[in-house]
């Protein structure tokens, strides 16, 4: 049996994001180097044209988000759900995984608009809940990595923590843990500092397991687009993939 990861999450635009090579796990986790869960946050941005003179009660959900938005600039992202939003469907995490080890997944897409020369916290948000019931090996990681948002042109919003009115990108503005008995990998995600993660990185490990109900992590996002970026919808991914046992770093 194998640990779940069970996220809200809030986004509001659409990032595609590779994954990195696996890691190597504890001798304690029977040698497993494949993932338990993923879920991607996708994101659909529109970079509107402009012109201007001047400068947890009931069932337990795997992956939820922040209260659903009109998509406009100021507001926060409008989110599809992929398995729709019904409980049964969502509760991917609460099932082991197949004989195989194929990781169950799940994949979200948040809609926003914002004008050029404009910035955004809070944008977006994603509730991760992560679940371990392995008496034996109740550990877990998660790991999270960002893609460049993209147009059909080629154009980018990167993954960039010093995002700004002059300078487009997008970030993990914060990571916060509610509940449960996991810990926030603070080297990684110091508090109360904007990052950017291109390449898999642990976001959050537990050497106990998760607590009976959960072990929950709140993930907020924020955008920033200079005046000169070209209109259009820029897409990528944000992946978080559980690993089931603790990285051997």
């Amino acid at each position: 049996m194998s640990k779940k990861l069970i996220a809200g999450a809030g986004v509001v635009a659409s990032f595609a994001i590779a994954l990195a090579p696996l890691a190597t796990y504890a001798a304690y986790d029977s040698g497993r180097t494949v993932a338990s869960d993923t879920h991607t946050d996708t994101f659909n941005i529109n970079v509107q044209p402009t012109c201007a003179f001047g400068s947890n009660d009931g069932p337990i959900v795997g992956v939820s988000h922040n209260s659903d938005g009109t998509g406009a600039y100021d507001g926060v992202a409008t989110w599809t759900l992929s398995p729709a939003a019904n409980a049964a469907d969502r509760n991917i995490g609460t099932t082991p995984d197949n004989d195989n080890g194929t990781a169950h997944t799940s994949n979200d897409t948040a809609s926003y608009s914002i004008e050029a020369g404009t910035t955004k916290s809070g944008f977006a948000q994603s509730t991760l809940t992560v679940y371990c019931n392995d008496s034996t090996a109740a550990k877990y990681t998660l790991k999270v990595q960002m893609a460049d948002l993209e147009e059909t042109g080629g154009q980018k919003i990167p993954a960039l923590a010093t995002y700004s009115a002059t300078a487009s990108g997008y970030a993990i503005d914060s990571v916060s843990k509610t509940q449960g008995n996991g810990a926030i990998n603070t080297t990684n995600f110091p508090a109360n500092t904007k990052k950017a993660y291109t390449s898999a990185t642990t976001m959050a490990t537990s050497s106990t397991g998760t607590n009976a109900s959960g072990d929950i992590y709140v993930v907020d996002y924020g955008i920033g687009v200079k005046t000169t970026q070209k209109a259009g919808t820029y897409t990528g991914n944000v992946v978080y993939t559980l690993f089931q046992g603790l990285e051997t770093e």
